[in-house]
């Protein structure tokens, strides 16, 4: 395509990065796929010859070398996002990856980085350090317990580096927790457990804290609206939407969709409930890894994941400010609209039990 922009997306064979690739070809771009030869490439398929993909390894340098070759701006969604992961894996991938990837895209005259980051490098969303809604410009909470966030952080100041000590362009896009069509992680556990009756009653007081979602289509658009090479270079963007629900009523709105009762307690006091909730995550990552058997190569998912309950802990409320004064239009601000498409979507093609 003779004077098209030409894109390199890493981690292409997942969720995110098939509508990142979506949202390119929509908008002219010529894109080049890259992932782990052993990836799972269905979702690649509906591209055909318009995506040609080529194998690599982001912990590898020499693989990378020839992905990058004749590419414009690179789109780095690869990662490991997995809250169970050991940390020394994480840091492999998540970080040293990052570091291989801009060192062989300046070797490449690469023009920049879009950046693949996550709302989880604010750590502990205490108000006590943060105000309220949380925008980027404020210092970063030292207190972060989470592997998974550690590696995210770690990641940014990597990136952020290379962009101070070298003047190459990059943009970090902090991601909130993702929903949409065809995501059957993160978000999905509780989409899933509200529509099989696994989660019946909330205490009325989560009417005091937020669920930070974002639908995909925004994390693409963004994306592609952030890589303009002249601007946003050096910064990190919030991904979320306009938070206009608060935990409890989202949590009632999504059983609401899925045909499901949930009842509202009196007030519960949260705190005191911390040992058990992680002591039940401890025995679910303990049945995932001795009681069930891998899928296609890859652990099983733990059903229940301790990192995931800290966020009944703070008060995880990011701001858009930031990125909407960049002149960027949400496409889905209110999760009302999204969540009836993404519930409607997985009435249609299935909801996948939680065993993989």
């Amino acid at each position: 395509m003779s004077g098209s922009k030409r894109a390199l997306v890493t981690g292409a064979c997942g969720f995110v990065a098939g509508y990142v690739i979506e949202a390119l070809l929509k908008n002219g771009w010529e894109v080049k796929a890259t992932d782990l030869k052993t990836a799972n490439k269905a979702s690649l398929e509906k591209f055909g010859e318009k995506v040609p993909f080529s194998p690599s390894d982001v912990t590898d340098k020499d693989s990378l070398k020839l992905v990058v070759k004749d590419v414009d701006i690179v789109f780095h969604t690869a990662a490991i996002f997995d809250f169970s992961t050991p940390i020394e894996i994480l840091r492999a991938v998540n970080v040293q990856g990052t570091r291989n990837v801009i060192e062989v895209s300046m070797d490449a005259d690469v023009k920049k980085m879009v950046c693949w980051s996550s709302t989880a490098v604010y750590g502990q969303a205490d108000p006590k350090w943060y105000k309220i809604p949380i925008t980027e410009d404020q210092e970063l909470n030292p207190m972060i317990k989470n592997r998974y966030d550690l590696s995210k952080r770690e990641q940014e100041e990597a990136a952020l580096t290379y962009y101070n000590e070298n003047n190459f362009p990059v943009t970090l896009v902090r991601c909130n927790p993702i929903y949409g069509p065809g995501s059957y992680y993160g978000m999905y556990v509780i989409f899933y457990y509200t529509k099989i009756g696994a989660l019946p009653a909330m205490p009325r007081n989560l009417h005091n804290y937020h669920m930070p979602i974002v639908h995909i289509e925004d994390i693409a658009g963004a994306a592609l609206y952030l890589s303009d090479v002249k601007n946003y270079n050096g910064e990190a963007y919030n991904i979320t939407d306009d938070n206009d629900l608060d935990t409890l009523e989202t949590a009632r709105y999504v059983a609401f969709l899925t045909g499901s009762r949930l009842k509202v307690l009196l007030p519960v006091a949260l705190k005191p409930l911390r040992p058990l909730l992680r002591l039940l995550g401890k025995m679910s990552l303990w049945e995932a890894k001795h009681l069930r058997k891998k899928v296609n190569g890859k652990p099983p998912v733990p059903k229940l994941e301790t990192e995931t309950f800290e966020y009944l802990y703070g008060k995880y409320w990011f701001s858009n400010e930031k990125l909407k004064a960049t002149g960027y239009k949400l496409k889905y601000p209110d999760r009302r609209i999204g969540l009836i498409k993404t519930i409607d979507w997985y009435d249609e093609h299935g909801w996948e039990p939680l065993h993989h």
